[in-house]
Parts: structure tokens; C-alpha cells; sequence
């Protein structure tokens, strides 16, 4: 759900219908909506893309053609050859990829004929280009010039126009600060929590430009998928029984069976659809373990013991990343009860993990275990992957997943091996034997899971 200063449509892009263009005949060329009856080349793009990205964002539209006599409305849509379509599509990447830098942000959609309601014929297709007001200004063109929409042209503005260059630039820096905010930014924990668990933040954005759309999600619509304690993948069932409003959004916490008052696995939603998943890692002294352990856990003592620890604090993991898999699962049915498609993005911040040993249940790390020594975090705190920019996120998207009973695990998996490279975890094998493995692990009978 893209954010837009104009847009001449009822609804989102991805859902937009061919008669709708009809609309376009009472709109007229200016700071918003360019025509173009056949698609110019990449570097010609390119200053139409960083045009509308450095100002307010807007609208090409290729195989359309404006009526000069009636104030540069869409006069005529003869649409370009469906064979040439998929061209034009790589030029648009092309152009932002190649000839801009940084690259613009835009979202295409295809309407093949006919739609007899504006005159397209079959054969032939209308390729519609939303741009977004940039968040990463300014946006330099291949040729060393700035470009800004002015009316019905693509103004060249010179880097050395400071006026215009430090707005741009300002812009470019608030994105970049709400960004690194809202990833620094840790909930109150008192003395003893911070002391006794290992704490994982989770971040999902659906807005990591934060342009400023908001998602129609009810209360009502966010209870239930949140308080739901079916099984919607492969993985831990998490109901949260506690959910209430916020100022400027949602949040859901696993309070049943402990401490209300404490830190527990809590999914805070905000009204872009970004979210914050707070999960706590229980932490037990190597000295102190119950004698009812596992056959995995036991075998890990053991290697610990041939390695010469006589003490320290181990990490489970194994409980986080059924955590991460079951509130993915939860997020991804937000965004499907919302109609959301397409990537969104992730990081993962662990705090408290100072020395830390870290364990995970599957024996491809017990034989990395075996064959490179345990090991031992280093840091207080680990970004994974680091970095604050939008260029440090993970991209994920579960298109490629779909019906898939280990949806959310497959989805999230790429940020969660970087949880696991960040606090020192490897595995003896592919990552495709990874996922199998864990897939496993996913698959025994866990009814439910509480997380303290």
C-alpha cells in the first residue's frame, strides 16, 4: 500500500481495473500525470522517474496519448504491442537501477485490451508506473542533474542549487532518522529482565520510508487473527490473549499463563502496517540445568564439557525461532486480511547477549558444534543484519509460498539466518537442508507456547 500526494484512482494500483483509465479523460498533464503514447528509452525514464520522485511523486502512463486541444487530458488510448511490454518493463528498471542514483522506488501494472470502455484494442496493453514521493532525495540523474516535476515538464535543477538541494537532502535525512528510531527505540524493562533473559526484537515494515499510508486494520480484524490459537502453519501456535488499542495502533501479548506485568512475547502493531514482535529467550546457567533434558541438549552439554566449560549462560534458541515462525504466520494473515501484497522488510535486534552460548536443537549444529567449537557472543547487542539504513532490511515476501504449510518459517528464514550469524550459530550443510531440518523441529506436537 503505497502512499500518494495525488492519484486519479479509487483504489490501490494492484487492483486496478482497464475501464477505470476512463478516469484519465478528465485529467490533465501537470505536477502529477505525464502521458506517453509509446515508452521513451531508459535514460529518458530516468528523468521522468527522479523527476516525480524528487517532488511529490506521481503517474506515467505509456500508450497513452494527450488531447492537446482539451488542456492535455487523455485524449486517446492506443496502448503499445503486448509483445513490447515486457521491454518497457526492464527499461523502467533500467532507468531507476542505471541512470539514477539512489535508485527510485515504483510500482507498474500491465492493463491488457480490450476494454472496449476506453477504446483499447486487443493485442495491445496500457503499462501504468506509480512513483512515490522519494524518501532518499535527492535523486541525481545519470547526466549529474537533478530533476524536479514543474508543471508539464521535467525542470533540470543543477546540484549546486543549495536551496533546493537542502530540502531535498532534508527529506532525505527525517527518513533516515525515523527509520533509525524506530529500530534503536527498546521498550522499558526493569533491572531484573534485563538481567535474567536474553531479549529479540523483531521488525516487520510494510513502510520503511515511513511515506506516511495507513492501513485499514480494525481492532476487531487484529483480535481476531491475533487471539486465534489454530494452527495457521508449520509451527508453534501463538495466541495472545491480551490485546488492546494504542494511540497509533495495536498490540497483542501472550499474557495467559504468566506474569502480566512482566516482559512477554508482545506483537505491537502501528497503523503503517510496520511492527514491532518482542521476544523473550529464556537463559539457563550451564551449572544449574534440570537433569530432564533431551537427547540434543544432553549431547551439547557434553560438547561443551570436552571444550572446557566449567560454566556460562546458554541461550535457547530453539524456542525463538518457533516464536518467529508463529508470529510470521500472524503477521502474513494481517496482511492477507488487508488484501497487502508484495515484499515487505525485516531486521532482527538481540539485546543482552554478552557471552552468551547460544543453542538451537537440530544436529547439523551439533556437528558444527563438534567440528568448530561453541560459540561465545561477543557483543551486548547484535543488529542482524547490521546496519540502520533501508538498505541494511530484509526483504521478504511469501508469494512464492503460497498454500505452503511452512509459510511463515520460509518467508522469515532469510532474516532469521541472520539471527543466527549474528550471535555465531552455523550449520553443517545447505540452507535448503537447514529448512528441513527445522521443518521437522516445527512439526512436533506443540499445542502451545509460552515464552517468559
Amino acid at each position: 500500500m503505497n502512499t500518494y500526494s495525488y492519484t486519479p484512482f479509487k483504489g490501490e494500483l494492484e487492483l486496478l481495473q482497464g475501464p477505470e483509465l476512463a478516469a484519465l479523460r478528465d485529467v490533465s498533464e501537470g505536477w502529477f500525470v505525464d502521458y506517453k503514447r509509446s515508452p521513451p528509452a531508459p535514460k529518458d525514464l530516468a528523468r521522468h522517474l527522479s523527476a516525480f520522485a524528487n517532488q511529490h511523486g506521481g503517474w506515467l502512463f505509456l500508450g497513452v496519448e494527450e488531447d492537446t486541444t482539451k488542456g492535455m487530458k487523455a485524449g486517446s488510448f492506443p496502448g503499445v504491442p503486448n509483445s513490447t511490454v515486457p521491454s518497457a518493463l526492464v527499461n523502467l528498471r533500467e532507468a531507476s537501477s542505471a541512470h539514477v542514483s539512489p535508485p527510485v522506488y515504483f510500482e507498474t501494472k500491465a492493463i491488457n485490451g480490450p476494454v472496449p470502455e476506453i477504446g483499447l484494442p486487443a493485442g495491445r496493453a496500457i503499462v501504468i508506473v506509480g512513483i512515490p514521493e522519494g524518501t532518499n532525495a535527492p535523486y541525481i540523474h545519470s547526466s549529474g542533474k537533478i530533476y524536479r516535476r514543474v508543471g508539464d515538464h521535467s525542470d533540470p535543477k543543477e546540484e549546486i542549487d543549495r536551496h533546493v538541494l537542502d530540502l531535498l537532502w532534508g527529506r532525505s535525512a527525517r527518513t533516515r532518522q525515523r527509520l533509525e528510531d524506530f529500530l534503536t527505540e527498546r521498550p522499558m524493562l526493569s533491572v531484573a529482565e534485563k538481567s535474567g533473559l536474553v531479549h529479540a526484537y523483531v521488525y516487520f515494515l510494510a513502510d520503511p520510508h515511513f511515506a506516511g499510508h495507513q492501513c485499514p486494520l480494525s481492532f476487531d480484524q487484529f483480535t481476531g487473527v491475533m487471539g486465534s490459537a489454530s494452527k495457521q502453519g508449520c509451527g508453534a501456535v501463538v495466541p495472545f490473549s491480551n490485546t488492546f488499542p494504542t494511540a497509533d495502533g495495536f498490540v497483542a501479548r501472550q499474557a495467559e499463563n504468566n506474569d502480566p506485568l512482566s516482559e512477554v512475547l508482545t506483537f505491537r502493531w502501528w497503523k503503517n502496517g510496520n511492527v514491532r514482535i518482542s521476544i523473550p529467550i529464556n537463559v539457563y546457567d550451564f551449572k544449574t540445568l534440570t537433569p530432564k533434558l533431551d537427547p540434543r541438549q544432553l549431547a551439547f552439554l557434553e560438547a561443551l564439557r570436552k571444550q572446557g566449560f566449567r560454566g556460562g549462560r546458554i541461550a535457547e534458541f530453539s524456542i525463538f525461532i518457533l516464536a518467529l515462525a508463529g508470529v510470521t504466520d500472524k503477521y502474513l494473515e494481517l496482511r492477507n486480511t488487508l488484501a497487502m501484497t508484495g515484499p515487505f522488510f525485516g531486521k532482527i535486534r538481540l539485546c543482552d547477549v554478552w557471552r552468551i552460548i547460544p543453542f538451537i536443537s537440530l544436529d547439523s549444529y551439533l556437528k558444527a558444534v563438534d567440528s568448530r567449537g561453541t560459540p561465545v557472543v561477543q557483543d551486548q547487542t547484535v543488529l542482524c543484519p547490521p546496519g540502520l539504513s533501508s538498505d541494511s532490511l530484509v526483504e521478504m515476501n511469501d508469494s512464492a509460498f503460497a498454500g505452503c504449510e511452512s509459510r511463515g518459517l520460509r518467508t522469515v528464514l532469510p532474516l532469521a539466518l541472520q539471527a543466527f550469524t549474528g550471535v555465531g550459530i552455523s550449520f553443517s550443510g545447505t540452507v535448503e537442508e537447514f529448512t528441513q531440518e527445522f521443518v521437522k523441529l516445527l512439526g512436533r506436537d506443540i499445542n502451545q507456547m509460552q515464552i517468559r
